[in-house]
C-alpha cells in the first residue's frame, strides 16, 4: 500500500516540474531549423512579442505573444517583412492563415538548451512537432 501512495504521489507532483520549468522559455533568444529548406530561425521573445527572422530569406515576422497556461502559448500575427521576391505557394498559404488564426503552441518537453513543442493552427488542419533550440 506504501508503494502505491508514493507512486501515486511521484506522478501526481511531476506536472508541477514540467510546468514549473516552462518559466524559462518565456523570454529569450532561441532558434529552430525549417524542415525541408533547412533554413535557421531565430526567435526573439519577450514576455508579450515574439520576433521570427528567417536567417536565409530575411524574412521578419512579428508576433503577439500570448501564455495560455505554464506550457501553452498563443502566437498571433502583427505583421511581417523583408521578402520581396516570388514566395513559394506553400509559405504565403502559411503566413496567409497566419494573418487570420492564431496558432497554439505547446511545450511537451525540455532541458535546460532546448524544448519540444506541438503547433496547431487554430483550424486544427495544421500541427508541427519540432524543436526550439536556447541561442547560445
Amino acid at each position: 500500500m506504501f508503494f502505491l501512495v508514493s507512486a501515486c504521489m511521484l506522478l501526481a507532483c511531476r506536472p508541477a516540474k514540467k510546468q514549473a520549468g516552462c518559466d524559462q522559455f518565456k523570454t529569450g533568444r532561441f532558434f529552430y531549423i525549417v524542415r525541408g529548406t533547412g533554413h535557421k530561425i531565430l526567435v526573439e521573445r519577450n514576455d508579450s512579442m515574439q520576433i521570427e527572422t528567417d536567417q536565409v530569406s530575411h524574412l521578419v515576422m512579428k508576433q503577439r505573444f500570448i501564455w495560455m497556461d505554464s506550457c501553452g502559448y498563443k502566437l498571433v500575427f502583427i505583421s511581417e517583412s523583408g521578402v520581396t521576391e516570388k514566395r513559394d505557394p506553400a509559405l504565403q498559404l502559411w503566413l496567409d492563415s497566419l494573418r487570420q488564426y492564431p496558432i497554439q503552441t505547446e511545450i511537451l518537453s525540455f532541458r535546460d538548451d532546448y524544448y519540444i513543442f506541438e503547433t496547431r493552427t487554430v483550424l486544427k488542419d495544421y500541427v508541427l512537432k519540432d524543436t526550439m533550440w536556447v541561442q547560445p
